[in-house]
């Protein structure tokens, strides 16, 4: 699935990848992980296709940094980001 999510201010990137497949693979083990709040978001940039995998949908930025945080503790490459 691809889609944008929500209208809060915050969100948490795991990864970006221009491949699909691997967006798609890092979502599966993200929801095997317990992390079923997790999406792709698929951008353009220079005529080129991205597949973000991000997480939540904040408008505390203290919730999204906890997240990012509990992220990262897990192994992953967590990022804050305003929408």
């Amino acid at each position: 699935r691809v889609n944008d999510k929500g209208s809060g201010e915050y969100t948490v990137q795991i990864g970006a990848f221009t491949s699909r497949e691997n967006a798609e693979n890092l979502l599966r083990a993200l929801g095997l992980e317990g992390y079923s709040g997790a999406y792709i978001s698929e951008a353009v940039v220079s005529g080129k296709s991205f597949y973000r995998v991000r997480a939540g949908d904040f408008s505390s930025r203290d919730k999204a940094k906890s997240l990012a945080q509990n992220l990262a503790y897990e192994g992953y490459d967590a990022a804050l980001l305003r929408k």
